[in-house]
């Protein structure tokens, strides 16, 4: 069974919000001066927020249990009671990319329960392969699923056009699709954030929060980026100028970082609009990869699930200098033939 441990990493399960239906643990506690770790929770789940804010997702602690698994569903309360889309996606996104981080540690048997618990996947582990193999195959390939199941949780989950996952790029033998455990982590890259995600959405706002409560979300609200006017692009102009001129190196990037959060979250396309003009540029740029139709249709339904948005220019230069180099030599170069 799923354990305390697990919980730790893990908040959004279900086996966890019944493990604080359990304790009988309420968010009036929270006032209560004798409830135990109700100032810690408070703290760390304020922690918790403020780090999605910084985009640096929060570690993992274990010497107190019981304060890192409550403090998930406290801050799930106070980012609903903030009332921001953008702080919702930004937390979702930074509890996610934590669990992420942990599930690429997992064994494969824990890997087996936990994402059967998340997505019935009935997933399960495999001592030795059905077929002759070498040991290389033979150690990689250790989980199974069978492949109508495979079939049905891929499309649920609409990771069907990601040509990582598609059959033709993975192992199917009598019924069964057998996967690495680093296979499972393509399925769940962004899994655990759309979850936690789908999660805040369905919450009802609270109507009224104990006086603690309120002064953190309005503390927490005073820190959110002030909305900029919907026609003020001008922090994306890179992105319309890169549009008129081919770059040679970091397409794929550019696939998934910049160009569909651009034209689905930014400039409101349909999800047709943005395919054809991604699959114009990349024309333009002589990039003709195969499966290339595919992993365009899978970042833009992935930028929307996950609201993501393109970096500023500036950003850019932070975190990606190569590309963020490339992206300004083409402009450059195309400015100047002008």
């Amino acid at each position: 069974m799923t354990g305390e441990a697990e919980f730790v990493r893990y908040p959004f399960m279900p086996a966890a919000e019944k493990y604080l239906r359990d304790s009988g643990f309420s968010i009036g506690d929270i006032t209560d001066p004798s409830a135990p770790k109700a100032r810690e929770i408070m703290a760390r789940a304020e922690e918790r927020i403020l780090a999605a804010l910084a985009r640096t997702p929060p570690g993992i602690r274990y010497r107190d249990r019981y304060v890192e698994t409550f403090s998930f569903f406290l801050a799930l309360i106070v980012v609903k009671a903030a009332a921001s889309a953008y702080l919702e996606r930004t937390f979702a996104r930074s509890e996610g990319s934590r669990s992420k981080e942990a599930f690429k540690n997992e064994e494969p048997v824990a890997m087996c329960r936990i994402i059967n618990e998340l997505f019935d996947l009935h997933m399960e582990t495999v001592d030795k392969l059905p077929w002759r193999a070498d040991q290389e195959v033979q150690m990689r390939l250790t989980l199974r699923v069978p492949a109508d199941r495979y079939l049905e949780t891929m499309a649920k989950l609409q990771l069907l056009d990601n040509p990582r996952l598609a059959l033709i790029n993975n192992t199917l033998h009598r019924g069964y699709v057998y996967l690495s455990k680093y296979r499972l982590v393509d399925i769940v890259q962004d899994q655990f954030a759309v979850y936690i995600l789908q999660r805040l959405r369905k919450m009802e706002r609270p109507v009224k929060l104990p006086s603690p409560l309120q002064e953190m979300t309005d503390s927490i609200v005073a820190r959110l980026p002030k909305p900029r006017p919907s026609r003020d692009l001008g922090q994306y102009d890179y992105i319309e100028k890169m549009l008129q001129t081919p770059i040679m190196d970091g397409r794929h990037r550019v696939l998934w970082l910049i160009l569909p959060p651009y034209l689905v979250n930014v400039k409101k396309m349909s999800d047709q609009e943005a395919y054809d003009l991604i699959i114009k540029y990349l024309d333009k740029c002589g990039w003709h990869a195969a499966g290339a139709e595919r992993l365009v249709r899978y970042n833009i339904n992935r930028a929307r699930r996950i609201g993501l948005l393109p970096p500023r220019l500036e950003r850019l230069a932070e975190t990606n200098p190569g590309l963020h180099k490339a992206i300004v030599e083409a402009v450059s170069k195309h400015e100047e033939a002008k």
